[in-house]
């Protein structure tokens, strides 16, 4: 059994803005280091994600994650456990406050 997440958020500032520079210029790092977590099946490609959601009228602020895993702990662990969860602590530096869902599992 697998499970699929998917996550969204709308950055503060345009991609290019220096303001998201640090948060830029790490999503390769987190996205190896998911890659390479134990449980980490499958992720579609950021340029992929993007024309997904352009396509359905969002505009390039938006930023979405969609990865398999093997399971709710391996996705857990990755989450919370790695660079990745310095990087959430921090969300409010980079993204808009949403007050709906945005996680999907």
């Amino acid at each position: 059994m697998a499970i699929a997440q998917m996550n969204w958020g709308r950055l503060k500032y345009p991609a290019d803005d220096p303001r998201l520079n640090e948060f830029m210029d790490g999503l390769g790092d987190v996205y190896r280091l998911a890659e390479a977590h134990p449980g980490f099946l499958w992720r579609i490609a950021d340029d992929a994600i993007a024309a997904e959601t352009k396509a359905c009228g969002f505009d390039n602020r938006m930023s979405a994650t969609v990865s398999l895993w093997r399971s709710l702990d391996d996705l857990h662990d990755y989450t919370f456990n790695s660079l990745h969860g310095i990087y959430l602590k921090r969300t409010s530096e980079w993204f808009e406050k949403i007050d709906e869902p945005q996680l999907v599992i």
